[in-house]
């Protein structure tokens, strides 16, 4: 994210598609592992907080240049539902269950810890 190529490729396929086509929403939706770290001559966990850093600046250029853009913040590993990214964005969600994985540790779990439960849409059928 600090790369200045990465930075201008954002701005003309993300901000100029939302301003090309006059959208008011934008979901981003992050479902992976943050894993260990990104590269950084310091540290892995310092490149993950600068690539943070950057990632929640890019969310501010965003509603400068989009204008009333309602962002909604989506983090079903729950990586990004921390405090800089709600007061980043209007919303924050997560997927209550993961519907396929292979790794049942993991997966598979819904937001109340009952693997049991049913998804919203299956109307109380397993």
């Amino acid at each position: 994210m600090s790369d200045p190529w990465v930075k201008d490729y954002l701005r003309e396929r993300v901000i100029g598609t939302l301003k090309k086509y006059d959208f008011a929403y934008m979901k981003v939706d992050y479902n992976d592992t943050i894993g260990i770290g990104c590269d950084h001559e310091d540290s892995l966990g310092e490149g993950l907080r600068r690539n943070m850093e950057e990632t929640m600046a890019f969310f501010e250029e965003v509603k400068r240049e989009v204008p009333g853009i309602i962002l909604e913040n989506c983090a079903s590993g729950g990586h990004r539902l921390e405090p800089g990214f709600l007061a980043a964005t209007a919303m924050s969600s997560f997927l209550r269950r993961a519907r396929v994985c292979g790794d049942s540790d993991h997966c598979g779990k819904s937001a109340s810890g009952d693997p049991s439960a049913p998804e919203p849409d299956m109307g109380g059928h397993p």
